[in-house]
């Protein structure tokens, strides 16, 4: 696995060529799994192009209260959430309720009304774990769950590998 370009601030237009050329976010048979920054990314990349799906764990801390998350470019003008729903074949996200750095109230607000997910609906799924932080120290198995789950419950074959 290759280390992500750019770790402090997570740039867009650093981050997005590499997810898409260095590690095949570009194949539409993709899923891609994103932990806060990395979680925004593959918001906007699902705006894009066709996934087979996203996991998005963590993300969206507003950018009045980190500066890192306003110079990196993803909330620089609205998210699509009509097409990134519709470019997916399923959708997961998962918070913390214990995370100091991205509220659950704004995690649960994305998950539920922006991107229409629901606590145990595999395909759209929320996931709150009531129990957990940022998810800076594994193990991470709540993750080898939900995406088992969700990629078994599609009615294609299995997802080839990125």
């Amino acid at each position: 696995m290759k280390n992500m370009p750019d770790p402090h601030v997570c740039r867009e237009k650093v981050w997005m060529p590499f997810i898409a050329n260095e590690l095949g976010g570009s194949n539409p048979e993709c899923v891609v799994v994103g932990h806060s920054s990395g979680a925004v990314a593959a918001l906007r990349l699902a705006e894009r192009q066709k996934l087979k799906g996203i996991i998005k764990w963590l993300g969206m801390t507003p950018t009045w209260y980190d500066a890192n998350e306003r110079a990196s470019g993803y909330f620089d003008r609205p998210f699509d959430w009509a097409a990134i729903r519709g470019n997916c074949q399923f959708i997961a996200a998962v918070g913390g309720s214990l995370d100091d750095l991205v509220d659950i109230d704004i995690q649960r607000r994305v998950a539920c009304e922006c991107l229409g997910l629901a606590a145990g609906r595999t395909g759209a799924e929320w996931l709150e774990l009531s129990d957990r932080d940022h998810f800076f120290t594994p193990p991470f198995n709540e993750l080898v769950d939900l995406l088992e789950r969700n990629v078994s419950a599609l009615s294609s074959s299995d997802p080839k590998p990125c």
